[in-house]
Protein backbone atom coordinates (compact mmCIF):
# COMPACT_ATOMS: atom_id res chain seq x y z
CA UNK A 1 0.00 0.00 0.00
CA UNK A 2 0.68 3.88 -0.15
CA UNK A 3 1.36 3.79 3.40
CA UNK A 4 3.73 1.24 4.38
CA UNK A 5 5.64 2.29 1.11
CA UNK A 6 5.73 5.98 2.58
CA UNK A 7 6.81 4.71 5.81
CA UNK A 8 9.38 2.59 3.79
CA UNK A 9 10.41 5.61 1.84
CA UNK A 10 10.87 7.70 4.90
CA UNK A 11 12.87 5.11 6.64
CA UNK A 12 15.48 5.07 3.73
CA UNK A 13 15.79 8.23 3.57
CA UNK A 14 16.40 9.11 6.87
CA UNK A 15 19.26 6.06 7.02
CA UNK A 16 20.69 7.89 3.41
CA UNK A 17 20.88 11.26 4.82
CA UNK A 18 22.33 10.26 8.36
CA UNK A 19 25.39 8.56 6.82
CA UNK A 20 26.93 11.59 5.97
CA UNK A 21 25.68 14.31 8.12
CA UNK A 22 25.34 14.66 11.95
CA UNK A 23 22.08 15.75 12.21
CA UNK A 24 19.99 13.05 13.62
CA UNK A 25 16.32 12.54 12.24
CA UNK A 26 13.45 10.55 14.27
CA UNK A 27 10.69 9.49 12.37
CA UNK A 28 7.29 8.78 13.59
CA UNK A 29 4.74 7.08 11.22
CA UNK A 30 1.20 6.08 12.53
CA UNK A 31 0.36 3.79 10.37
CA UNK A 32 -3.58 4.50 10.49
CA UNK A 33 -2.94 7.83 9.01
CA UNK A 34 -0.78 6.71 6.23
CA UNK A 35 -2.90 4.34 4.82
CA UNK A 36 -5.66 7.19 4.29
CA UNK A 37 -3.35 8.83 1.61
CA UNK A 38 -3.60 8.45 -1.87
CA UNK A 39 -0.07 7.38 -4.00
CA UNK A 40 -0.24 11.05 -5.18
CA UNK A 41 -0.71 12.27 -1.54
CA UNK A 42 1.95 9.85 -0.08
CA UNK A 43 3.86 11.20 -3.41
CA UNK A 44 3.75 14.78 -2.54
CA UNK A 45 4.34 14.25 1.16
CA UNK A 46 7.75 12.34 0.75
CA UNK A 47 8.76 14.50 -1.27
CA UNK A 48 7.88 17.31 1.06
CA UNK A 49 9.83 15.73 3.78
CA UNK A 50 12.38 15.40 1.65
CA UNK A 51 12.98 19.10 0.62
CA UNK A 52 12.49 20.09 4.57
CA UNK A 53 15.08 17.63 5.61
CA UNK A 54 17.50 19.00 2.81
CA UNK A 55 16.75 22.26 3.76
CA UNK A 56 17.21 21.47 7.71
CA UNK A 57 20.68 20.19 6.65
CA UNK A 58 22.01 22.63 4.47
CA UNK A 59 21.18 25.94 6.74
CA UNK A 60 19.70 25.11 10.12
CA UNK A 61 22.75 23.92 11.72
CA UNK A 62 20.34 21.82 14.17
CA UNK A 63 21.80 18.83 16.07
CA UNK A 64 18.13 17.02 15.88
CA UNK A 65 14.91 16.78 13.83
CA UNK A 66 11.39 15.20 13.71
CA UNK A 67 9.51 13.92 11.27
CA UNK A 68 5.79 12.36 12.43
CA UNK A 69 2.71 11.49 10.38
CA UNK A 70 -0.64 10.94 12.48
CA UNK A 71 -4.02 11.60 12.30
CA UNK A 72 -5.30 14.97 13.01
CA UNK A 73 -9.01 15.79 13.31
CA UNK A 74 -10.09 13.81 10.71
CA UNK A 75 -7.42 14.38 8.33
CA UNK A 76 -3.60 13.54 7.91
CA UNK A 77 -0.97 15.92 9.63
CA UNK A 78 2.70 15.96 8.54
CA UNK A 79 4.91 17.66 10.56
CA UNK A 80 8.89 18.46 10.27
CA UNK A 81 11.07 19.80 13.00
CA UNK A 82 14.34 20.85 13.85
CA UNK A 83 16.52 22.07 17.21
CA UNK A 84 18.10 24.77 14.31
CA UNK A 85 19.39 28.01 14.25
CA UNK A 86 15.80 29.24 12.45
CA UNK A 87 14.84 32.21 11.09
CA UNK A 88 12.64 34.99 11.44
CA UNK A 89 9.54 34.20 10.05
CA UNK A 90 8.07 37.73 9.54
CA UNK A 91 10.80 39.14 7.51
CA UNK A 92 11.57 36.31 5.17
CA UNK A 93 10.09 38.43 2.46
CA UNK A 94 11.64 35.67 -0.15
CA UNK A 95 11.50 32.61 0.60
CA UNK A 96 13.91 30.20 -0.53
CA UNK A 97 13.06 27.73 -3.51
CA UNK A 98 12.91 24.81 -1.16
CA UNK A 99 10.02 26.43 1.24
CA UNK A 100 8.26 27.64 -2.32
CA UNK A 101 8.42 24.19 -3.60
CA UNK A 102 6.75 22.92 0.33
CA UNK A 103 3.81 25.41 -0.57
CA UNK A 104 3.39 24.41 -4.16
CA UNK A 105 2.98 20.72 -2.79
CA UNK A 106 0.99 21.76 -0.09
CA UNK A 107 -1.88 23.48 -2.37
CA UNK A 108 -1.56 20.50 -4.74
CA UNK A 109 -2.89 18.55 -1.61
CA UNK A 110 -5.59 21.10 -0.82
CA UNK A 111 -3.39 21.43 2.84
CA UNK A 112 -3.10 23.60 5.33
CA UNK A 113 0.14 24.62 5.54
CA UNK A 114 2.25 26.32 8.25
CA UNK A 115 6.00 27.32 8.80
CA UNK A 116 6.52 28.98 12.06
CA UNK A 117 10.16 29.70 12.70
CA UNK A 118 12.43 32.15 15.20
CA UNK A 119 15.87 33.16 15.39
CA UNK A 120 17.40 30.96 17.94
CA UNK A 121 14.68 28.21 17.90
CA UNK A 122 14.45 26.08 14.82
CA UNK A 123 11.73 25.74 12.11
CA UNK A 124 8.78 24.06 12.54
CA UNK A 125 6.14 22.69 9.13
CA UNK A 126 3.31 21.37 9.61
CA UNK A 127 1.08 20.44 7.29
CA UNK A 128 -2.57 19.53 7.29
CA UNK A 129 -4.09 17.30 4.59
CA UNK A 130 -7.97 17.11 5.09
CA UNK A 131 -9.31 13.76 4.55
CA UNK A 132 -13.46 13.64 3.19
CA UNK A 133 -15.58 11.22 5.47
CA UNK A 134 -17.82 8.55 3.44
CA UNK A 135 -20.77 8.33 4.53
CA UNK A 136 -22.72 5.15 4.26
CA UNK A 137 -25.31 5.28 1.73
CA UNK A 138 -29.29 6.44 2.66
Amino acid sequence: SSGRQLKAALGRLTRTMQTTHSLRFSVTVDEVAAEKLTPEEANNLFSIVQEAMSNSLRHSEARTALVSLRLRDGGVRLQVEDDGVGFDANTAVDRGQGLRNIETRARKLRGRLEVVSERGYGVRIVLDIPKEKKHAPD
